[in-house]
């Protein structure tokens, strides 16, 4: 009798996890989209990855922060406040940077009645348990005018550049040199704007860091509607491609983005490459730059 109770017991808690584990599951497979551009309330995401030499497993360990803000956008010049009824943010992951599949789902953060703007943080720490994140899910309701609005945001990240994205860069800075000072830009344009969007790069050697300053620059005076997407990678001397910073959904706040990063010195660093693509949203087109640049040594 007493192992038949313990035995049901056992059942209950499975289908409990069971539970718990599909109603996870199920918000991922829900209608989450890239959203391009909200007029009112909109979503951005800023991550750092802070790549070290670990003389332990003698190898490279990368940690991430995450950094995402909610913000109300401008009506005459004055920044807007929503009431935001609920908030879930979570993120799927990689255990390995060359993965192709993600394995796991980070829950990164839940809060309920607040105002905009709204800033979290979240630190991923990869000593121990390696993960990297991929695509991020935002379930945000919020209130406009008295009317309750639900959205479901998605932003899928740039873990690697893919081989074709490599073999252009590599095409790009052949062509165009190799020297510290070049910077290759280049559009995958559907008619003959360029300069859409302009990268530029500084960087500074230290005693035991480089520091790079990574500036985006959009030229396009034809609206005030743009996305941005924007990915960099440390190419080490034997090759493997390092997650530096990134920022998604980059979206009006201003015409230009700049950050600045340091770079630990024992990884060996070689290059840095990023991948920015920009979404002109009235004229529904999509523009893709490319930047390479040795670091100086």
């Amino acid at each position: 009798m007493k192992k038949a109770i313990i035995n049901i017991i056992i059942i209950l808690l499975l289908i409990v996890i069971g539970c718990g584990c599909a109603q996870e599951g199920n918000d991922v497979n829900k209608q989450y989209e890239h959203h391009l551009y909200s007029d009112d309330v909109f979503c951005q995401i800023y991550i750092s990855a802070t790549n070290e030499f670990d003389e332990e497993k003698n190898g490279v360990n990368t940690d991430y922060g995450i950094y995402v803000s909610i913000n109300g956008r401008k009506i005459d010049e004055v920044t807007q406040n929503y009431k935001v009824d609920h908030l879930k943010m979570f993120a799927t992951t990689l255990s390995k940077l060359t993965d192709k599949k993600t394995s796991d789902i980070y829950n990164f953060t839940e809060k309920l009645n607040y105002m905009t703007p709204i800033t979290h943080f979240l630190p991923i720490r990869n000593k121990d348990n390696t993960q990297y994140p991929a695509e991020f899910y935002i379930n945000l309701k919020y209130e406009n005018n008295g009317e309750a609005i639900e959205t479901y945001f998605k932003e899928e990240i740039l873990v690697q550049p893919t081989k074709k994205d490599i073999k252009k860069i590599e095409s790009l800075y052949k062509e165009n040199g190799s020297t510290s000072t070049d910077e290759v830009n280049i559009l995958d344009k559907k008619n003959d704007t360029y300069g859409v969007v302009k990268l530029n790069v500084v960087d500074a050697a230290e005693e035991e860091k480089y520091y790079t300053y990574i500036e985006i620059e959009t030229n396009d005076e034809r609206t005030n509607k743009f996305h941005i997407d924007m990915q960099s990678w440390i190419v080490t001397e034997d090759g493997q491609y390092l997650p530096h910073m990134g920022v998604y959904n980059y979206a009006g706040i201003s015409k230009n983005f700049n950050k600045n990063m340091p770079i630990d010195k024992n990884i060996k660093p070689k290059y840095i490459i990023i991948k920015t693509i920009y979404f002109n949203v009235d004229k529904d087109e999509q523009y893709i730059t490319f930047l390479k640049k040795e670091i100086i040594q």
